[in-house]
Formats: C-alpha cells, sequence, structure tokens
C-alpha cells in the first residue's frame, strides 16, 4: 500500500500545522510553554491553522480557538500517513527524548517542513535551517512562524531536503 510522493505546497490561504502524539510526558512540558506564546501572538492566527493528532488535547484546542486559531483535534486515524501528508509543517514540542523519533522521522520523510525542539531531532540526519528548523525557547518558534508565510519557497525546500536527508540515511537498508 504505497501512497504517491506529497507534493510540497505552503499555498494555502492558512499553512496547516499539525502536532502528532498524545499530550503526555514527553510533550507536556515543552507544549505548556509554547502555548501561551502562539495565544498571544494574534498575527498567526490570521496564518496558521493547528490541528492535534492524539489524545489529551481538548484544553489546549480550546485555548487555541478562544486566541482566534482555526484548531481541533483528531484522536485516532486509521492509517497515518495518509492523514499526516494533508499538512504543510509538523510542530514537534518534545521535552524528553526517550521513544519520540517514529513521527518525526515519518513527518520529514514524507515531505512536512518540521519544526522541533532539540530532543525531537537529535541522532536523526538533518541540520537545522537546511533540512529541518530546530527551536530551544517559544519566542525562537514564534520568530520562526512569522517568517515562513513570507518566505514559502524557502522553508518548502528546508522540507524537501529534510524528506531527502531521511529516505537516504534513514532508510530501511541503512537502519
Amino acid at each position: 500500500n504505497y501512497l504517491p510522493a506529497k507534493h510540497i505546497n505552503f499555498s494555502h490561504s492558512k499553512i496547516k500545522i499539525l502536532i502528532a502524539g498524545q499530550y503526555n510526558l514527553y510533550m507536556k512540558t515543552a507544549f505548556d510553554q509554547l502555548l501561551p506564546k502562539l495565544c498571544n501572538e494574534k498575527e498567526l492566527t490570521r496564518q496558521y491553522s493547528i490541528t492535534f493528532l492524539g489524545r489529551g488535547w481538548n484544553q489546549a484546542v480550546k485555548q487555541l480557538q478562544h486566541a482566534g486559531y482555526e484548531s481541533n483535534s483528531i484522536e485516532y486515524v486509521d492509517i497515518y500517513l495518509e492523514e499526516i501528508i494533508k499538512y504543510d509543517i509538523q510542530l514537534t514540542p518534545i521535552s524528553v527524548g526517550t521513544g519520540t523519533k517514529g513521527k518525526v522521522l515519518d513527518a520529514l520523510a514524507n515531505g512536512l517542513l518540521v519544526i522541533g525542539t532539540p530532543y525531537a531531532l537529535e541522532n536523526i540526519a538533518v541540520e537545522d535551517g537546511k533540512s529541518c528548523l530546530c527551536y530551544k525557547e517559544p519566542e525562537d518558534l514564534a520568530h520562526l512562524l512569522k517568517t515562513i508565510p513570507s518566505d514559502r519557497e524557502h522553508f518548502q525546500a528546508i522540507a524537501e531536503a529534510g524528506r531527502k536527508a531521511v529516505l537516504k540515511f534513514h532508510n530501511r537498508e541503512k537502519v
């Protein structure tokens, strides 16, 4: 069951962000630091929609909607890869680094621009600013998100470089 390669194109009126995984130990701390910053950046509400794929995000969705974002939560999908290719960016605010790489690798291999914390991107053959975007503080992420809409082609190229790097260096034969 092979899916055709996703065409990387941030051309919708709103760039679609996906946060994949449960609201639990792995993402709770980093996401909780990020949420107030996202809610206070009103200009981002016009440029992005945010979807959560996993359990436990209902409160975050409500807060983002209250701040003006188009936001929703999907607890479960039958075919994970069919769902994630609907998005442009995967935001991965991981605060604890074990057992979290699968969703990051899936997003990269399927053409999403991955923006994550250092824990989200460690031990993956990608480079900040070239094949992914890494942020340490919520302010850094807000700055990145403000930059992307005005230079979509540049960030689409980073997503494509991330896809190529993961398919080359994390392919089945090498792993």
